[in-house]
């Protein structure tokens, strides 16, 4: 249990018997109810759904159920609402990366494109927005869509709008740098690449994606480098143990 919804859970109860006078010996009741919830959610594989508004949320609607209190309504009802209506794009994202797990990329780009829209509208409403993983997250999976079915161009810039939130993140450099190399930009490809072990450095695929732009590049003793230390991070690399002997 998170210590953000144990808290939660302790404020609520604290509302509910301050705010509404309600029998001390009900209110203890609750968590009763919230840890079955959380074993609910956990899971579930919208488990990662669950947060400081949602737990709280839960805790008001067994309040309302318990005390009767018609003055619940209302609130509920709202509270009800806006977090169905800031869990939406969640809902749309968790679909298309089933349909991309599934080999339908056109079906996820449709839903990873719902998604964005419906943040694009929200936009003016939520100034931080823009700086939700779930928001990093499409741009980069749509980005994955895009380069899985041939649009490099459209992929490039997806990337780039993900970079634009968290430049930090080497997968997405590294998936950058392969979309320029199918642009024949690999220059830019390499530099890409340096970004992304730059981020981490113990992912052995960065340095064998480094070298193989490298060897294209005639940069052979570039290309080996990399090779070889992919090698020391994952020995059986089987695309840097085959480069390597084709350098030899």
């Amino acid at each position: 249990m998170k210590i953000n919804e144990l808290a939660a859970v302790i404020f609520s109860m604290f509302i509910v018997k301050f705010l509404y006078d309600a029998p001390i010996d009900a209110v203890f009741i609750l968590p009763i109810f919230f840890i079955g919830f959380y074993l609910l959610f956990k899971l579930s594989p919208t488990y990662d759904y669950s947060s400081l508004f949602s737990t709280s949320l839960f805790v008001l609607i067994l309040a309302f159920f318990f005390f009767s209190r018609p003055t619940f309504t209302i609130g509920i009802l709202i509270l009800m609402v806006v977090f169905l209506f800031y869990n939406y794009p969640i809902f749309l994202f968790k679909k298309g990366f089933k349909c991309y797990a599934e080999n339908d990329f056109k079906g996820a780009l449709r839903y990873y494109d719902k998604a964005l829209a419906f943040y694009k509208k929200v936009k003016p409403i939520s100034i931080n927005v823009l700086n939700e993983p779930i928001y990093m997250s499409l741009f980069f999976n749509k980005g994955e869509a895009l380069f899985t079915i041939g649009n490099y161009e459209g992929a490039l810039n997806y990337f780039n709008k993900a970079l634009n939130i968290h430049n930090d993140n080497g997968d997405v450099w590294n998936n950058k740098g392969l979309t320029l190399e199918m642009l024949n930009r690999d220059d830019e490809a390499v530099m890409a690449y340096d970004n992304a072990i730059n981020y981490d450095s113990d992912n052995d695929l960065y340095y064998c994606n480094k070298g193989t732009v490298l060897k294209k590049l005639n940069r052979n003793d570039e290309s080996l480098d990399c090779f070889n230390k992919a090698l020391k991070i994952n020995p059986e690399n089987k695309n840097a143990l085959k480069a390597k002997k084709e350098l030899n």
